[in-house]
């Protein structure tokens, strides 16, 4: 089974790619919190590695990285494993290897991957942001699902 690049290009994109901004800082406490066992930090930095944002792109660094967290559950650390066995890309190309994976990733629990994935994306806000500013987007949460359930139009 041979992937098209272009395909694998936008199920990365569809994925997401990491933002430019304070990138040595961030990958440093990726890098920390990766050596720590954190599943989504190995994931995170792998994705660094792949893209070279940030690092040198190293696809046996990403792999490392996925292996690491694909081995604690991470769905998308599985599916970005069973890509790199798909196209050869810090290991030897190996079809039924990427297959396993990505299957592994299905069998995972796709809800579980979409809960990291926005578990991540507040702990990156929250770096980004001040105490205040995270308490003011808690509360217009608050209000943003009292709407919703009210099925009223949103402000």
């Amino acid at each position: 089974m041979k992937i098209a690049p272009t395909i694998i290009a936008l199920l990365l994109l569809a994925l997401g790619a990491t933002n430019a901004q304070g990138q040595n800082s961030r990958i440093q406490r990726l890098q920390e919190k990766a050596e720590e066992g954190d599943s989504y930090a190995q994931l995170r930095l792998g994705m660094a590695y792949d893209s070279g944002e940030g690092v040198i792109e190293n696809y046996a660094q990403a792999v490392y990285w996925y292996r690491k967290a694909s081995m604690q559950g991470n769905a998308q650390a599985q599916f970005r494993l069973g890509l790199a066995y798909a196209l050869g890309q810090g290991v030897d190309q190996d079809d039924q290897e990427a297959y396993s994976w990505i299957i592994l990733a299905k069998a995972t629990n796709e809800l579980k991957m979409v809960v990291a994935l926005i578990d991540g994306a507040l702990e990156d806000l929250r770096d980004e942001l001040t105490p205040t500013q995270i308490t003011q987007a808690q509360k217009r949460a608050s209000k943003l699902l009292e709407q919703i359930q009210a099925n009223t139009p949103l402000n």
